[in-house]
């Protein structure tokens, strides 16, 4: 199990990267409970990482806008997509059992380290032109 942003996930924003070091911190708590989640704890914990990822989205979305981030439209409709997957499973009145719990932290991991590798690739493109 990973402890903390990996190395490769940072897109050298700084708060971009303190934003992914937040959603990593949810992920990990969330990962380090037991077997099943009760529906509480997972109601709890959807509405924290949803308000971390909508200010994180907004957050991103501008940054690309401003440096004119070609893939801007795409990585708008994936965390459209995100959103509406945690709204939905935000609405869950039984445990949470621990394989659909992970594969949710999956997809929240893959977000950070594959959707925002096009902006890092970006960004260190625009670095070697400079």
């Amino acid at each position: 199990m990973l402890d903390a942003v990996p190395e490769h996930f940072k897109t050298g924003v700084p708060l971009i990267d303190e934003q992914h070091a937040e959603i990593f911190s949810a992920i990990i708590r969330m990962r380090s409970g037991s077997e099943s989640v009760t529906a509480e704890t997972f109601s709890v914990w959807i509405r924290d990482i949803k308000n971390l990822l909508l200010a994180h989205f907004a957050y991103e979305e501008e940054y690309m806008a401003e440096i004119g981030y070609p893939n801007l439209e795409e990585h708008k409709e994936h965390h459209g997509e995100l959103v509406e997957r945690l709204t939905k499973v935000a609405c869950r009145s039984k445990p949470v059992p621990r394989e659909e719990l992970d594969e949710l932290l999956d997809m929240l991991i893959r977000d950070m380290g594959v959707a925002d590798l096009g902006l890092q690739e970006f960004i260190e493109g625009r670095r070697h032109r400079t």
